[in-house]
């Protein structure tokens, strides 16, 4: 607005000097050349103004977005957890709580293991297993947290599975945390595990036995498929001794009725089409 006025004011007095001296054509041009050079210098200085105010808010973004940056790093590591102030006795107790079976402390544990550097976790617990000895029990606590951490799986693994299964089986007084850890590596993916605990039946009694009636109604819930697979691998005499730890009451109308739908979708040249029907005609009669 104050341009416009100004543009207005300017060609008023133009106006009057053309009636003055009564040369139309010549103060007629000088006056637009005038107003075109005020024109111009008014949109230089709208220009330059803008720009610098442009540059200035720019400048002030570029600054926030490096604050921003900043800050979002300093997020990321400010809850790095750092390793050093840990010392061996409360890193056991940390992994002990980790593999029990209080759930809040389990809970609490497994995450504080979570947090902190993986390499360096590592590292600490090879070194405080060479201070335990072979028969040592938290050898089987540190070879599971081991294998939660991908760490030579198999071997780890393979510790485990071996002093659950040991023999004499009624003097590992172990066994029913040892198969509670077997079946938390299964949950986590490795169901080549399950024969180990179908094996686990011909021995098992009192507690062992509960628990095993326990996981084998949570698989056979869970992926009756895979369930059948895994049966597939062991002997009919194994077989039929699982199917007696399937209590059929802790399964719901609707979990029966989605097992037996699984069961019943196995074709005649299917693989594990006979297994499938032998747990099919057991669920049948139980129910």
């Amino acid at each position: 607005m104050f341009v416009d006025k100004e543009l207005n004011s300017i060609a008023s007095r133009f106006e009057m000097t053309r009636i003055r001296r009564g040369h139309k054509f010549r103060i007629q041009t000088a006056t637009r050349i005038s107003v075109l050079k005020v024109i111009v210098l008014s949109w230089v200085v709208v220009l330059s103004c803008f720009g610098g105010c442009a540059t200035s808010a720019g400048s002030h973004h570029v600054s926030a977005r490096q604050d921003d940056n900043v800050q979002s790093y300093a997020e990321q590591t400010k809850d790095k957890a750092d390793m050093t102030s840990v010392g061996d006795h409360e890193l056991i107790k940390l992994i002990d709580d980790s593999v029990g079976g209080d759930f809040r402390a389990l809970t609490a544990a497994s995450e504080r293991l979570a947090s902190y550097p993986k390499q360096d976790l590592i590292e600490r617990i090879l070194r405080i297993r060479q201070g335990f000895s072979e028969l040592d029990r938290r050898q089987i606590s540190l070879a599971f947290v081991l294998c939660e951490l991908d760490w030579e799986y198999e071997s780890n693994k393979h510790l485990i599975v071996s002093d659950f299964a040991k023999e004499p089986h009624q003097q590992n007084l172990n066994a029913d945390w040892e198969a509670w850890l077997i079946n938390r590596l299964i949950r986590r993916g490795d169901k080549g595990l399950l024969p180990v605990l179908f094996n686990a039946t011909k021995w098992s009694d009192g507690a062992l036995s509960t628990d095993l009636s326990g996981m084998m109604v949570e698989h056979v819930k869970d992926e009756a498929s895979t369930f059948v697979a895994a049966l597939a691998t062991v002997d009919e005499k194994t077989r039929q001794r699982v199917y007696s730890f399937i209590n059929v009451r802790d399964l719901n109308y609707n979990d029966l009725a989605k097992i037996k739908k699984t069961l019943s979708s196995y074709s005649s040249d299917s693989a594990n089409n006979v297994v499938a029907r032998e747990l099919l005609r057991f669920l049948r009669k139980a129910s």
